[in-house]
């Protein structure tokens, strides 16, 4: 009642102080109060009203969560991007639920009925006809009875069945037929549209669909894996993202918006502050003879008062005691320290001590020896006095203020502080979680590694952009988990006996707030239709569905996929610029120790009587070898000197005409931009550092050079190997030389032929194919391995007669330094070693057969063109992948310390179950069980899962799974269940370990996994800018596009000329009408919708009225056909949507 009441006073204070309705800056014209009204009255509803039990009503109270939204700062804006993507969505929404609906009665005509068919226990024979007569036997009965079908091992759902060739088949005894409910409690099966659609829907979201797809093909058939393969295609890959496209669109109209908005109120503020200090100074003139206005009482603050957020005590206390402002003999101490704390050596030292640091951390293990354990503690405490000690001489050097000023200070003295508590309170029992703060250590990293370093920034920006979008992502975690706790937690304790045979909550349920919380998480990390069929269980389908489907929609599809645009946002442009170009201490250490190790080689070639190359070079930079006490900034001179070698710009002509990209259509539209650029460039003497015409970019060098392309043979060998065999000069303006050049011509024109290009493809795809026929069966099947032998041996003739024919074209040089020409005499090579393996009977060569389909990578350009924009990507991948593994390993090392030697378990091989903690405790108990006095050595055994934390390895391998999310909810149950070391787990005996994962989850895989997203993203932007086109776009492709851009300069024209009949063109003027088409479309809709009226069980009447139904659909789409056809004559068939139509009509006749 206290928060109602605050709630209420609230919102009185807001009507009257800004009036109810009327007016433009009332109280309910602002969208936000409607937010809270709508508390208020709920709150009111459920305390007040008499609502008795329904849950439904209770769960509006997490709607009182949701004013969260309305006070926080910057929420706005992000639940306003939220708000307008759901505007855009709904195109998008269409689209989806139209394709869904078509593939839905695709499925239920295609497998209705086909998921009840089970593998059923023949019936008893029967005896003589007198017997039959007087039987009870009930066929029904036995039919349906669940423990007359045939049940794998380890599964509960029965077996299914087909009746078709290449279904599932029974084993003997059993016979194939439609008994029972369907799968999972009867949710998934095909017999209605709306069971049908939610099967597609999981299909789209790939929620445990290989259980869906496994299902249907052995109760159908293996053909029809065609079926979900299109729609994984069509929906899964693509329609679902338009939905980020959508949202990323959206996301950055309202943040251009928000950025237009901030420059004008700046704008404003910035002229009422100058006319305020105008006007405060022309009355400072006239108040020096006269009094003061009312005027003269505004004070215009400075700059500097704006900056400071702190009162001026907190400054005046800064001063005195945090700057060490101090006499001579301190001030001359401090200047000591800084000068050894700074130097570079001291931070190389630190660096190793941090490595080695990170490696003694990650040699924990289990099992683990008591004195490794010692040395590892010894070593930990080492490496804590050296960091103390660091901090301690750069608080010296530096004064707290300024030490605390610099980020990584900060960083490092929070890493010393909790290590020193982990010590001071290493006996208190409870604190022992101190020792993940040592993980920490592991970051430090990041500040002498430049690539780790841009990682951390990169995530520390996109969680600085997030902040505002985390809140609303919480709080509609927050809401759902309270909603799916006031809605079906009395349903779980209820009907708990419905999903759990010994009537005890399973793992995942909403009895509480905090399963129900990870149910939520569950949802949006995409694993979602295993805990739905519990809940439709336990709560019924309607509240379950709904409750489900508005967590996917709200929650991943648009709070997500936002939350992915603004990450994509954050790491691209500027943000992801390496900052190698900065020279840090290390750096300048590295510099130090190579220039005394050319200065050593150097003296001992001078003492050898050897003059070095170094020599030769010192008098030219001499210059650059004249240091400093400290050396310091030499190294800096020499690094900027390398950083401005690589920035360096070559200044070409400017091309008249010269643009970064052609219109046809807009010759005359130059901005005002454009024209002040030609003028400024035009002044600097028509030179310009981005012209593209008289200097091709190297990128465009690069390309020019993938494909030995030119008009006549290139040179046969290298300069090189012309200088050391003089004979390959050869003179081809006479003689044999000019015979030799004629040859080479002729081969030149044969492979550059297109007949020769398509011959070529030709024999790969069938080279390719054939491999498909390769199985366990072809040692049974003759003639197909006689046949596929043979073939090899004429692949491997027509591509080693390519290849010569190409050497004698291209010539050696042009050949052997092309990438895809390597490629493809690496997979000839391929061809020849399989060969000559099988002449001389050895099968080992075989597993390289696989790597020949890579020949088509060089066949198509548009192959090649994606293939050289990912390649290019591979170099800041990797970078980042290093960094990402560095990043996992804290993970790592955390669950070490967590979960190594608590994952093992006693397990009854007998029974088949584990052991409980009454009966086993831990190891001990175990063993005492296995000793062989007690003959139950077989059946008892102490196990570990194959996935765990023992060692850093294993950890990587458990925490790539949970990544992945394949496997994960077993190691997660481990951990959940985990005691001690060599205990027997209990259930849920460690539940909050779920916050491990919910963690890993959210900074290692999905802000890793954007990571790497968006340095393929900006690879590709770079490669545009370079190439000044899009990457993924063939030469082909571009000249097409070209084209079009001139051809949708040109007025459309009509293509179809009206008929000269008066029959035909009042044909013609009535399917050409936008009204015939609109009439159409509905009707088609209404013919969804009589399909969709069909079910599994339907009785006779319904069958033959859906029949003629259809049949009266089936004769309008003829007549619309026929109509077409005499209208538009054999211009209907120009029309791709009227040949699909007229196949659809023929099949439907047929």
């Amino acid at each position: 009642y206290v928060f109602i009441g605050i709630y209420t006073f609230e919102a009185l204070i807001k009507v009257l102080s800004r009036g109810f309705c009327i007016g433009h800056f009332t109280y309910l014209r602002d969208p936000w109060n409607w937010l809270d009204v709508t508390v208020v009255v709920m709150a009111y509803i459920t305390e007040f009203a008499e609502l008795g039990n329904v849950s439904s009503f209770s769960s509006l109270r997490a709607i009182r969560v949701l004013k969260v939204l309305t006070v926080t700062p910057g929420v706005k804006t992000a639940v306003g991007s939220v708000v307008r993507s759901a505007k855009r969505l709904g195109d998008v929404a269409i689209i989806i639920v139209f394709c869904l609906s078509i593939f839905a009665l695709g499925g239920m005509q295609l497998f209705m009925g086909n998921l009840r068919q089970k593998c059923v226990l023949r019936p008893p024979a029967r005896g003589n006809e007198t017997a039959d007569a007087n039987s009870t036997f009930d066929f029904e009965a036995f039919r349906n009875n669940q423990s007359n079908y045939y049940y794998l091992h380890d599964h509960v759902e029965p077996m299914l069945c087909g009746n078709s060739t290449d279904a599932g088949m029974c084993p003997e005894g059993y016979m194939c037929m439609k008994a029972g409910a369907n799968p999972n409690y009867g949710y998934t099966s095909y017999d209605t549209f709306g069971w049908s659609f939610l099967a597609l829907f999981r299909l789209m979201m790939l929620d445990f669909w290989e259980n869906l797809f496994q299902l249907t093909l052995r109760s159908a058939g293996k053909s029809y894996m065609i079926f979900f393969v299109v729609t994984m295609f069509v929906v899964s890959f693509y329609l679902i993202n338009l939905i980020l496209a959508v949202v990323a669109t959206a996301c950055a109209e309202k943040n251009e918006e928000a950025i237009a908005e901030a420059k004008r109120k700046k704008e404003a503020y910035v002229k009422i502050m100058e006319r305020l200090k105008k006007h405060s100074e022309s009355r400072q003139i006239d108040n020096s003879n006269g009094s003061k206005g009312p005027m003269d009482l505004i004070e215009v603050p400075e700059s500097d008062e704006l900056k400071r957020r702190c009162s001026p005590c907190w400054y005046k206390f800064t001063d005195i005691f945090l700057k060490w402002n101090c006499c001579a003999p301190l001030a001359g101490f401090r200047k000591w320290v800084y000068f050894i704390v700074m130097d570079p050596f001291v931070d190389l030292g630190i660096t190793i001590c941090i490595i080695l640091n990170v490696v003694f951390m990650a040699m924990e293990h289990y099992p683990m020896t008591e004195q490794l354990e010692q040395d590892l503690s010894l070593g930990n405490l080492v490496f804590l006095g050296v960091y103390t000690v660091e901090m301690i001489l750069k608080i010296i050097a530096m004064d707290p203020y300024h030490y605390f000023q610099v980020g990584w200070n900060r960083f490092d003295s929070f890493v010393v502080i909790t290590g020193l508590l982990e010590i001071f309170l290493a006996d208190v029992e409870g604190l022992s979680v101190l020792r993940v703060f040592r993980l920490m250590r592991i970051c430090k990293l990041g500040k002498p590694w430049s690539s780790l370093n841009l990682v951390f920034k990169i995530i520390g920006n996109a969680l600085g952009a997030l902040r505002s979008l985390s809140i609303p992502l919480v709080v509609i975690v927050f809401f759902f988990a309270v909603a799916g706790l006031q809605l079906f937690g009395k349903s779980y304790q209820d009907c708990v006996c419905k999903i759990a045979a010994d009537c005890e909550l399973p793992r995942w349920h909403m009895a509480d707030f905090f399963h129900s919380f990870l149910i939520v998480f569950r949802i949006l990390c995409g694993e979602w239709i295993e805990t739905m069929w519990d809940c439709m269980e336990v709560a019924g389908p309607s509240k379950c569905i709904t409750f489900y489907m508005m967590v996917l929609v709200i929650g991943k599809l648009v709070l997500l996929n936002l939350f992915l645009a603004l990450l994509l946002s954050s790491f691209s442009g500027d943000n992801l610029a390496s900052s190698e170009g900065e020279v840090n201490n290390l750096q300048i250490a590295r510099s130090r120790i190579s220039r005394a190790i050319t200065r050593v080689k150097a003296r001992t070639s001078h003492l050898l009587g050897m003059k070095s190359k170094d020599d030769d070079k010192k008098e030219n930079t001499s210059g650059l070898n004249n240091m400093d006490a400290d050396g310091a900034e030499d190294e800096t001179k020499v690094e900027l000197k390398k950083l401005d070698d690589a920035l360096k710009i070559t200044v070409v002509p400017t091309a008249k005409g010269e643009a970064d990209f052609e219109s046809p259509c807009l010759d005359d539209t130059v901005s005002e931009k454009s024209n002040e650029e030609k003028k400024k460039l035009k002044e600097a003497g028509d030179f310009s550092s981005c012209s593209t015409i008289d200097k091709v970019p190297e990128v465009e060098k690069a390309d020019s050079n993938d494909e030995p392309d030119q008009m006549t043979p290139g040179d046969c060998c290298s300069e090189k190997c012309i200088r050391c065999c003089p004979c390959l000069n050869v003179d081809i303006s006479q003689g044999r030389g000019k015979t030799w050049w004629n040859f080479r011509k002729i081969c030149h024109a044969i492979v550059e032929h297109s007949y020769f290009e398509a011959f070529i493809t030709l024999t790969i795809l069938l080279s390719s194919g054939a491999l498909a026929f390769e199985d366990i069966y072809m040692e049974q099947r003759t003639v197909i391995k006689i046949v596929l032998e043979y073939a090899d041996q004429v692949f491997t003739y027509i591509f080693v007669i390519e290849m010569v024919l190409k050497w004698f074209a291209y010539g050696f040089k042009n050949y052997f330094t092309n990438a895809w020409s390597l490629l493809d005499f690496f997979i000839v090579n391929n061809f020849l070693i399989s060969m000559t393996s099988n002449f001389l009977g050895y099968s080992a060569f075989r597993h390289i057969k696989p790597l020949r389909p890579l020949r088509i990578l060089s066949r198509f350009e548009g192959m090649r063109v994606v293939v050289k924009a990912l390649v290019r990507a591979v170099a800041s991948m990797f970078k980042v992948m290093v960094a990402w593994i560095i990043f996992w390993l804290i993970f790592s090392v955390m669950g070490v310390n967590l979960f190594a030697g608590k994952f093992h378990y006693c397990f009854n091989t007998t029974a088949e179950e584990y052991f409980t903690i009454d009966e086993v405790n831990n190891k001990t108990q175990c063993f005492e069980l296995i000793d062989p006095e007690n003959n139950v050595t077989d059946d008892v055994l102490w196990l570990n899962p194959k996935i765990n934390f023992d060692n850093v390895a294993m950890g990587y391998l458990a925490l790539f799974q949970v990544a992945t999310f394949k496997g994960w909810l077993d190691i997660m149950y481990a951990a959940a269940d985990s005691r001690r070391v060599e205990d027997q787990p209990e259930f849920e005996s460690n539940l909050y370990m779920h916050l491990y994962f919910v963690i890993f989850i959210v900074f290692g895989a999905f802000v890793i996994f954007i990571l790497f997203i968006s340095i393929v993203i900006d690879n590709f932007k770079k490669q545009k800018l370079k190439i000044r086109r899009n990457p993924f776009i063939t030469e082909n492709q571009k000249k097409y596009y070209n084209a079009l851009k001139k051809r949708g300069c040109n007025k459309p024209q009509k293509l179809i000329p009206r008929p000269k009949n008066c029959v035909q063109a009042f044909i013609y003027d009535i399917v050409t009408k936008g009204s015939f088409e609109i009439l159409m479309v509905g009707l088609i809709f209404l013919h969804m919708v009589a399909l969709m009226v069909e079910t599994h069980d339907m009785s006779m009447e319904a069958e033959a009225i859906l029949y003629m139904i259809n049949f009266i659909f089936n004769i309008i789409y003829t007549l619309e056909c026929v109509f077409k056809l005499i209208a538009l004559r054999k211009y209907y068939f120009h029309v791709g949507w009227n040949i699909f139509d007229f196949i659809l009509v023929l099949i439907s006749i047929l």
